[in-house]
């Protein structure tokens, strides 16, 4: 519910690293606010806080469900357990934020590859060996054989075997997309689920998560030594 602002203020996250602004911030605390609307409206499953992985892909195959808010990772479940072609008849994807429908992205890593030094001189050549491989002359031969999406320059998705929804997920990162504040926040923010379980449970107020997440952010940036702090 954050992408609007973190795209309309290409400062607001660095802001929250150095302490010129906190999560009680009003635009941390509308996006907060927003979920705690949908909820009251009744958008959400009745079951949201025992709810599991698994029931969301079944009720959003089944049709029981409109919607799963997810990432688009949730797709190489689906297509695990329903094969493309089901998947593709009947999954869709959008961007959701507060107003808009950008999207934010999240990455594992920043692009480097690391080889484990373990003494074994065999599996570190190995390993070197496959990273030479996959970056390589052979990395759309990786690609085709991993349904995975380009990110080195010069290559494109897949020509088959790739579910439409992660093609208009790729779609829309390439044009409107903002980093995943996780992403980029200096320090630990706690454990924000549980806030956010203790709003549906009707035992905090978007305020007071805002407040929890403000807590545990300057304990962790004071803790690291981050400036401002």
């Amino acid at each position: 519910m954050w992408n609007d602002d973190i795209k309309a203020d290409a400062r607001m996250i660095d802001d929250l690293n150095a302490n010129k602004i906190k999560f009680t911030d009003p635009r941390f605390v509308a996006g907060i606010a927003k979920e705690k609307e949908i909820l009251d409206k009744g958008y959400y499953n009745k079951d949201i806080l025992t709810a599991k992985f698994t029931d969301e892909q079944s009720h959003l195959m089944d049709g029981s469900a409109a919607m799963v808010v997810n990432g688009s990772w949730i797709v190489g479940s689906l297509l695990d357990g329903y094969g493309l072609d089901k998947v593709n008849q009947t999954v869709g994807f959008f961007g959701l934020s507060a107003r808009s429908n950008i999207v934010s992205w999240q990455t594992v890593g920043l692009g480097e590859f690391y080889r484990p030094k373990t003494g074994d001189d065999a599996h570190q050549a190995a390993a070197k060996d496959f990273i030479n491989w996959v970056t390589g002359p052979y990395y759309k031969t990786y690609l085709d054989n991993s349904k995975q999406f380009p990110v080195m320059k010069g290559y494109s998705v897949p020509a088959s075997g790739v579910a439409q929804a992660s093609i208009d997920a790729n779609n829309a990162l390439l044009k409107s997309s903002v980093a995943q504040y996780q992403q980029t926040l200096q320090a630990a923010y706690g454990p924000f689920e549980s806030f956010l379980s203790a709003m549906v449970a009707g035992q905090q107020t978007p305020l007071q998560v805002a407040q929890s997440l403000d807590t545990e952010f300057e304990r962790s940036a004071r803790q690291q030594g981050l400036p401002g702090f």
